[in-house]
C-alpha cells in the first residue's frame, strides 16, 4: 500500500523530511495591511527580514490557512500517482481551520482513496515528532487504522511549552487576554506558555530567569518520562534566537543524553503571535506500538 503524507508549512520540518517523496506540504501565508505576503517559511534569511517587518508593523499581519482549491488539487495529484492511502497531520484545530478543511477535502474523496486526518493539537516540532513516528510505522507495516490511532495517542499526550519575549503580540491575536499581557510585560516576568491536549494556548507559569526556565524545563521532562515507558522525543524551536535555544537545549539535554532531540524555527505563522525571540519546547511520547 502506498501512503502519502500531508502536512502543512507551520511543521517547520527538516529539510530531510520536506523532500521525502511521499511527503507533501501545504502552505500557509502571512499578510500584512499594506498587502504584503508572505510565505510560510524556515529559511533562516528569509525569516530574519519577516521578523523585522513584524517588529516595525503597527498592526499584526493575518495569517491563512491552505485553502480548499489548494488542498483539492493536492489530494487530485495524489490520486493520479497512484497512492491507496492519505495520512494528513496538521496544526491544532484549536488555533486554525486546518483540520477541518482537511477533512472535508478528504471526505469527498473517500469513493477513490482511504484517508486520514489528525489533529495534532500543536504546531511545528510536535508535528514533526509525529511525523517522524509516522515514517518508521509505515516502514514497519502498520495499518492506516493502527498509525491513526497512535498519532491521535500521540497527540493527546503531547505538550509544548513556549517562552515569549512580549506578550503583545499574543494579546493582539487574541490568544490571550490583553490584561494578562500588560500585567506580564510590565513585572518583566517571562511567562511559559503551554499548548495542550486542547489544542490552545494557556498561561502555564511565570517564571523571571532563562536559568530557573531550564530548571522547571528539566523538571517537566523528568516528569513525562517517568509516565511514559516508551520514552519521549524531545523538540526545541526558536523566533530568531537560536544562541538561547541552543543553550536551553544543551542544559536540558545533559540531563537526558539519552533522549532524541530535534530543533527548528518558529515561522511566519506562528511567530506572528509569539513574537522575536520565543523560545518553544516539545515533549512527544513514542506511541506505544
Amino acid at each position: 500500500m502506498r501512503t502519502a503524507i500531508i502536512i502543512d508549512s507551520t511543521a517547520y520540518a527538516a529539510p530531510s523530511i520536506v523532500s521525502h517523496p511521499d511527503i507533501y506540504e501545504v502552505e500557509f501565508t502571512t499578510s500584512f495591511e499594506n498587502g504584503e505576503e508572505h510565505r510560510d517559511y524556515s529559511d533562516p534569511i528569509l525569516l530574519e527580514e519577516f521578523y523585522q517587518r513584524l517588529e516595525a508593523a503597527e498592526k499584526l499581519p493575518t495569517t491563512s490557512q491552505p485553502s480548499p482549491g489548494k488542498y483539492e488539487e493536492l489530494v487530485e495529484e495524489i490520486i493520479k500517482k497512484g497512492y491507496d492511502q492519505i495520512l494528513a497531520i496538521h496544526l491544532s484545530a484549536g488555533l486554525s481551520g486546518a483540520c477541518q478543511t482537511a477533512k472535508m477535502i478528504t471526505d469527498a474523496y473517500q469513493d477513490q482513496i482511504d484517508a486520514r486526518v489528525i489533529d495534532s493539537k500543536a504546531a511545528a516540532i510536535v508535528i514533526e515528532g509525529m511525523i517522524v513516528q509516522a515514517l518508521d510505522m509505515l516502514e514497519k507495516g502498520l495499518t492506516l487504522e493502527e498509525i491513526y490511532e497512535n498519532l491521535v495517542w500521540v497527540a493527546d499526550n503531547s505538550t509544548i511549552y513556549l517562552t515569549v519575549s512580549d506578550l503583545e503580540n499574543l494579546a493582539k491575536g487574541g490568544r490571550l487576554p490583553s490584561s494578562l499581557a500588560k500585567f506580564g510585560n510590565m513585572l518583566k516576568i517571562k511567562p511559559l506558555l503551554r499548548i495542550g491536549n486542547d489544542g490552545k494556548i494557556q498561561l502555564f507559569d511565570q517564571i523571571r530567569t532563562d536559568k530557573k526556565m531550564k530548571k522547571k524545563f528539566i523538571q517537566l521532562v523528568e516528569a513525562d518520562l517517568e509516565e511514559y515507558s516508551n520514552g519521549l522525543l524531545i523538540g526545541f524551536a526558536h523566533a530568531l534566537d537560536e544562541e538561547r535555544m541552543e543553550a536551553t537545549k544543551e542544559t536540558v539535554m545533559e540531563a537526558f543524553p539519552e533522549l532524541e532531540c530535534r530543533t527548528g524555527v518558529l515561522g511566519p505563522v506562528i511567530g506572528t503571535h509569539t513574537g522575536i525571540g520565543s523560545i518553544g519546547m516539545g515533549i512527544i511520547p513514542l506511541a506505544p506500538y
